[in-house]
């Protein structure tokens, strides 16, 4: 990391000392007026230094360097355009000044229109005229606004963005439609996701300054994939800096919970590189495990190992000392104190002449460490006894500590070997690991013991890299526009040594445990060592060609789109196991019930493997062991898949009448999921279909900053491969089974939508939308609580409708009072209504309780999974231009949604509202400096799903996560 910090100070050093000579630039978009499309070719020119200029390029921008200090004129002009002349353009040494531009068709003649600088240097119409005029339904922020705003990164833009939010601090979601529906892209390319059971991406990775604008889109067009209905994301990021930029913050976070304490629960088997969030072996499956296999698989050892005469047992006593001993990390978390939170980051970026064009390079890093706790979490399982009560399964209290390291780094390379013509080089790579130990204790029924305790440890470990080269070229003759990307993903997770067991215990006269038990046929499960490990390779290609036909408006556009992916999942089991042993033990060896629960002393090195030799009581020289392993693989929990995706689209764009445009086309989609298990009898993952999605809409102007958007479209969303897979994964003793569901099939979508919007001013808007979704084969969650462990599995549900209406407001508060021109207010209020018909074995088994018990109760349809009845999200923003210091209080609240659905009798889980305040405030403290204080989850309300039974207080999962006070200091260049 220092030879590469080294590397690029040297490379950008000059142009420090260079902007110090007395010169500054100017820079700018410019776009038309009418259409919001960027201008490529416009003249940019200095009026007072004669060939001093530049002419716009692909994206419509243009930088003017080496620009003497001074007070200038430009002239900004384009064929049948009107020229504008913006004056008072002041240059001061090391300035890098940006001036944004909308031009407008010229009417009769070639009118000038005379500007002043002052008035447009900080504007963002550039990007609200692209919102106006866009296709789809879509908003956005600009560079400018995320820096006015101080966003560190694009997790933290993405939150000011109307009918946007955020999870946990990096998944995008839109329209409270869950991760499933939504769709991140950067430079219009789906980012991949570092959790592969995730369909977004982290955005939390992308630093803020590499960032040119964020645009969401909320309505289907076909030129994009068609596995998005909620909305998606698209980051663009700079291609070519204006200057020299360098940035580097760091941050720190008080939690309340999880900050400063001593009994943090944590894994006891740390490792060189865990403070990097990296494995360093520690946690790695021992050779021994591999190399011993064939005497440890399912416990297949000799009687005659016990013998001490007998030779045939050397191989099996030594199998079985050998593998007991190489597993040295401890079944039991440690206690630890805590640090605070903290995070660094840096971004640095210049252009350069290569070859007497110009190479834009971007680099970003950003470094996350962060602890949660929490010791008041509860956990329960019910089921349907009748309709007065639930019987209690499960009743638990749950302690977790989660610390994790997320680190990142983002490269841009970008070469324009000619104004209309550029390649791009993106390089992304994500880190992130997970040290999570939890215990759970408390009532499982299953047991038919008083008390029952269940503890894990678990580490986890992702990345991805992801390597991108795009192309972007312009025909100026033809005015034809072609753009293509390629690029390849590799995904890992690794998932060593799990460590997890649970045992029974009775209660002594004052509430203490006493009687422990690890009875296999209780507790299902003796202390096992999961090993797993997945691999994802990717490749995605993209093409797209926009043709114009004749008037500027109207075009064409094609294009098509592949990717590949395939998948290799491991799983490795090894566990506890006396049943061919038992026999033979140490008189020394501590047996369970004898530890009285020092499980310290029963876990410890001393109590495993050969112990020795002893002789019977008839004389024998016996050989004496204590905990032994045994291979416990399953191997249908191991599979491979694959994933391909083709579509091909085909659209045009026509203005019906001046005020009347029409957007059409189709997209064929292809899909090919296949997940297969190592254990051929199991039942093949397979989806093949193939989807025409079509999209109709129209955008009547009812005015200069008024729009009415009517428009259809149909699109999908399919389920992952490990949601398809024949694979069940327990995530701890007791705890719910994870099941994969080879029968799921895609979800079809349709969509309708209505939208007015009007934009009194820049930064303003006002709007009001309608949308109907009718879902064919929604993929849900299914909880089982018959089961003696609960499982969890993706099911297919009937059809489904979400309806709703949008009302949309961001206003600046001068309408008041001029004394009120720095608030901006800002709100999005949806209220939704969502129904899931039942299926028809549920519907029987109701209608014969409603015959026979009158269950008035139970309804024959339920809510859409995840959606929320209303979702309110208020913003009050105050910006000092003068003070440099920006503030803003955000408020978030939603209702009741639901989280899993059960089979007929068994009430669903919802996951219960929870209020959200956040405050945050920033202050430029110099001309390099910046401070930032934040006061996240001030209201710290409880995490909390419960069962849908009449109000009563049947808790499913509940806890809290804590205050977080952060405070950051950033420097800049």
């Amino acid at each position: 990391m220092k030879k590469l910090f080294t590397l690029f100070i040297t490379m950008l050093f000059p142009v420090v000392i260079y902007a110090q000579e007395g010169t500054g630039s100017i820079n700018g978009l410019v776009v038309d007026g009418g259409t919001g499309e960027e201008i490529i070719g416009a003249s940019v020119l200095i009026k007072e230094i004669p060939g001093k200029g530049a002419a716009t390029d692909i994206y419509g921008k243009y930088f003017i360097k080496n620009i003497p200090a001074g007070t200038y004129t430009l002239t900004v002009s384009f064929v049948t355009y009107q020229t504008q002349v913006i004056e008072n353009v002041e240059i001061t040494e090391g300035d890098a000044k940006t001036i944004n531009l909308t031009l407008s068709e010229s009417v009769e003649e070639l009118e000038e229109i005379v500007i002043q600088a002052e008035a447009i240097q900080n504007t963002t119409a550039s990007m609200l005229v692209v919102q106006k005029k866009a296709l789809a339904v879509q908003d956005g922020i600009s560079s400018e606004q995320i820096e006015l705003m101080g966003a560190s990164n694009a997790a933290e833009s993405v939150k000011s963005i109307t009918g946007a939010t955020v999870e946990g601090g990096k998944y995008m979601v839109m329209r409270g439609l869950g991760d499933r529906y939504s769709l991140t892209q950067m430079n219009g390319i789906t980012l991949p996701s570092a959790d592969p059971y995730r369909n977004s991406s982290s955005l939390d990775l992308i630093p803020s300054e590499m960032i040119d604008n964020v645009i969401t889109v909320k309505t289907f067009t076909p030129d994009q994939p068609g596995n998005f209905t909620g909305g998606k994301l698209d980051i663009t990021t700079k291609s070519l800096p204006e200057k020299f930029y360098f940035n580097f913050g760091v941050s720190t976070t008080f939690n309340t919970q999880s900050s400063f304490i001593n009994n943090f629960l944590t894994d006891g088997s740390n490792g060189k590189m865990d403070w990097l969030g990296y494995d360093d072996g520690t946690r790695q499956r021992p050779n021994e495990l591999v190399e011993y296999n064939e005497f440890i698989r399912f416990g297949a050892t000799n009687s005659s190992l016990i013998l001490g005469s007998r030779e045939a047992g050397l191989a099996e006593r030594e199998a079985l000392d050998q593998t007991a001993k190489a597993v040295t990390t401890n079944f039991n978390p440690a206690r630890a104190s805590s640090p605070m939170n903290y995070g660094v980051k840096f971004s640095l970026g210049n252009q350069y002449e290569v070859f007497g064009k110009p190479l834009g390079v971007n680099f970003g890093f950003n470094m996350d460490k962060s602890y949660k706790f929490y010791d008041n979490g509860v956990q329960g399982l019910f089921t349907d006894v009748n309709q007065e009560a639930l019987q209690v399964e499960q009743d638990y209290s749950s302690t977790q500590g989660d610390k994790a390291t997320a680190l990142g780094g983002l490269l841009s390379l970008a070469y324009q070997f000619s104004p209309n013509n550029e390649i791009i080089l993106n390089t992304m790579y994500s880190h992130e690991g997970s040290n999570l130990s939890s215990n759970t204790s408390g009532f499982w029924r299953e047991t038919g013991t008083p008390g029952f305790e269940s503890v894990v440890t678990h580490f986890t470990e992702r990345s991805l890299l992801n390597l991108e080269l795009s192309g972007k070229h312009y025909f100026e003759e033809s005015g034809i526009k072609l753009g293509w990307t390629v690029s390849r993903v590799e995904v890992t997770q690794d998932e060593p040594d799990i460590r997890m067991w649970g045992f029974t215990f009775g209660y002594d006269e004052e509430g203490n445990q006493t009687d422990w038990g690890m009875n296999r046929s209780i507790v299902g499960i003796l202390p096992s060592h999961f090993y797993r490990d997945l691999t994802d390779e990717q490749f995605n290609a993209k093409l797209d060609l926009t043709i114009p036909l004749g008037e500027k408006d109207n075009l064409i556009k094609f294009g098509g789109l592949y990717s590949d992916k395939s998948r290799v999942f491991n799983e490795f089991i090894y566990s506890y196991n006396h049943t061919d042993v038992r026999s033979t033990n140490h008189p020394d060896f501590l047996l369970f019930s004898q530890a009285q629960g020092d499980f310290d002393a029963y876990f410890s090195q001393n109590n495993a493997g050969l112990m020795g030799t002893f002789v019977d009581n008839s004389g024998e020289t016996r050989y004496g062991f204590g905990n032994v392993y045994s291979d416990q693989t399953q191997i249908q929990n191991s599979y491979t898949g694959t994933e391909i995706i083709g579509g091909v689209y085909a659209m045009g764009v026509f203005d019906i009448t001046t005020k009347l445009k029409t957007i059409f086309g189709a997209r064929g989609e292809f899909t090919e999921l296949e997940s297969v298990s190592n254990d051929e009898r199991q039942e093949i993952g397979d989806i093949s279909k193939f989807d025409i999605l079509p999209s109709l809409s129209f955008i009547y102007k009812m005015g200069e900053n008024t729009n009415l958007r009517l428009g259809y479209s149909q699109t999908i969303a399919r389920p992952n491969l490990r949601e398809i897979a024949p694979f069940a994964s327990i995530g701890g003793v007791g705890q719910n089974i994870v099941l994969g569901n080879p029968e799921l099939t895609r979800t079809l979508i349709q969509n309708l939508d209505a939208r007015y919007e009007f934009y009194p001013r820049p930064s303003e808007l006002i709007a009001f939308s309608a949308y109907y979704k009718s879902f064919e084969n929604p993929i849900v969650w299914q909880l089982t609580p018959q089961a003696s462990t609960a499982e969890l599995k993706p099911v297919n549900s009937e059809d489904a409708l979400v309806a709703g209406i949008e009302a949309e407001y961001r206003k600046n508060l001068d309408f008041i009072s001029p004394a009120l021109a720095s608030f901006t207010f800002a709100t999005n209020v949806s209220l939704i209504y969502s129904k899931v018909q039942k299926g028809q074995e549920e519907l029987d088994i109701i209608k014969e309780q409603q015959e026979q018990n009158k269950r008035a109760d139970l309804k024959d349809w339920r809510p859409f999974p995840g959606q929320s009845p209303f979702i309110v999200n208020l913003m009050l923003s105050h910006f000092s231009e003068k003070l440099e210091w920006d503030n803003s209080i955000t408020f978030n609240i939603w209702g009741d949604r639901l989280s899993y659905v059960t089979p007929a009798l068994d009430p669903d889980v919802y996951e219960q509202s929870r209020p959200s305040l956040n405050f945050v405030s920033r202050k430029k403290i110099s001309n390099s400096f910046n401070m930032s204080v934040k006061v996240m989850n001030i209201l710290n309300m409880k995490y909390s799903h419960q069962y849908d039974r009449g109000g009563a207080d049947y808790i499913y999962q509940q806890y809290t996560q804590g205050i977080n006070f952060s405070l950051g200091l950033s420097y800049k260049i």
